[in-house]
């Protein structure tokens, strides 16, 4: 039996209890041992979740201490970037500095605006745009209080939990 797979057993299981259910002449012992091979079948699918779960979790460790490296060197480069070019802009040399791999050089960019102070601009170049949020908190309590809110409907799911 152990070769079966878990649909397997559990529809084997459901036959057999269907049968008992039915006045059907039914091994009892059968119906026990089809338990413990689902039971344990489900622990070995149970212990396979947990391992995916601890490869899972180290891939986000590894992950995480990835972004932290790519930070770390983001930062870098723009630190170094910055420096480069203050010194760069400091000498007052224009022409481009050549080498094999690359140009250095600098380059004017169009102009971008900043806004220093929102309370000042005027109300001519506000945009205003509309925000629609539904209060999904007290759309459930009013369901499940008795009430019918039309659009919505509060769906009760069952979890798996391996602990």
């Amino acid at each position: 039996m152990n070769r079966f797979k878990l649909y397997e057993i559990s529809n084997e299981y459901e036959r057999a209890i269907d049968a008992l259910v039915d006045d059907e002449k039914v091994d009892l012992s059968q119906i026990e041992e089809l338990k413990d091979v689902f039971d344990n079948k489900c622990i070995n699918v149970a212990k396979y979740i947990k391992n995916l779960e601890i490869e899972q979790e180290a891939i986000n460790n590894v992950i995480k201490n990835m972004s932290l490296r790519e930070k770390r060197l983001l930062t870098q480069i723009d630190s170094l970037t910055t420096y480069l070019k203050f010194n760069i802009e400091k000498t007052g040399l224009i022409d481009p500095i050549k080498c094999p791999e690359f140009v250095i050089k600098l380059r004017n960019n169009p102009p971008s605006l900043v806004i220093d102070d929102e309370s000042l601009i005027p109300d001519l170049y506000i945009i205003t745009k509309e925000v629609k949020n539904f209060d999904k908190n007290a759309i459930k309590k009013d369901i499940l209080d008795g009430f019918e809110v039309e659009g919505a409907r509060v769906e009760h799911k069952k979890i798996l939990v391996i602990k």
